[in-house]
């Protein structure tokens, strides 16, 4: 942001600053780890946050057709900081487990390909506008507010979320592909676009809801509900085999 807004040109300077910016965010991370009781849970709800508030911020691009580079860097470097600092903050609040920390990452995912899918299928002209825009902001944004109310009441292991978070994205998969599969094209004939969309929709919530009875009989979480009751917050144990 820096670079493009002082119109930073000479190789030297730019490479500097690009460096002082790693080493601020780093010198950050830092300080926060040492500080606070950072595990698994609350490292995953940090970069959860980082990536769904550039999403949020790239989206503010169409509505407020903010189409010069200083402006859509700034979008997205203002989404980002504050998605990082409000997933840290929600990671300490709800003290994630992995298992529910990669949950949240799940919802994430199911609502924006879910809205992205949708917007594919009712679009008719072709082109991405503020519908398509808000109907995936709309998504992005129901799948992170409902995962963070869900995470914490679960008692998922890590390894049954990410087999749920992989059984979730082999449906989506198989969902795209079933249709060229089953379907005959004739020469110079196209896909229906809409019968992928609605297929992959399909095949990613089929995936999920499999998932989840397939994992029905593992073992939950031994840290579900303990971790809270463990330590202080900012205090950290050591832990004595």
């Amino acid at each position: 942001d820096i670079m493009i807004r002082q119109d930073i040109d000479n190789g030297g300077a730019g490479t500097l600053i690009l460096l002082a910016g790693l080493g601020g965010g780093a010198g950050v991370g830092w300080l926060l780890a040492d500080r606070y009781g950072i595990d698994a849970g609350a490292a995953h709800s940090t970069t959860i946050g980082l990536l769904a508030g550039a999403a949020n911020g790239a989206l503010l691009i169409e509505p407020t057709k903010s189409y010069d580079a200083e402006d859509v860097i700034a979008l997205i470097f203002a989404g980002s900081a504050i998605g990082a600092g409000g997933g840290f903050a929600y990671g300490q609040a709800a003290d994630l487990t992995a298992g529910q920390a990669t949950f949240l990452g799940n919802a994430v995912l199911l609502g924006t390909a879910t809205s992205a899918l949708t917007a594919i299928a009712t679009s008719r002209d072709g082109e991405f506008g503020n519908k398509e825009n808000g109907t995936l902001a709309l998504g992005l944004d129901i799948g992170l507010i409902g995962g963070a109310l869900i995470a914490p009441k679960l008692d998922w292991s890590p390894k049954r979320s990410k087999q749920i978070f992989a059984a979730s994205m082999i449906g989506l998969l198989v969902g795209g592909a079933l249709p060229g599969i089953v379907t005959k094209k004739e020469d110079g004939e196209d896909y229906d676009g809409d019968l992928i969309a609605g297929c992959m929709t399909a095949g990613m919530w089929g995936g999920f809801a499999l998932g989840i009875v397939l994992t029905g009989d593992q073992p939950p979480d031994p840290t579900f509900g303990t971790k809270a009751k463990s330590q202080p917050s900012g205090v950290k144990a050591t832990l004595t085999p």
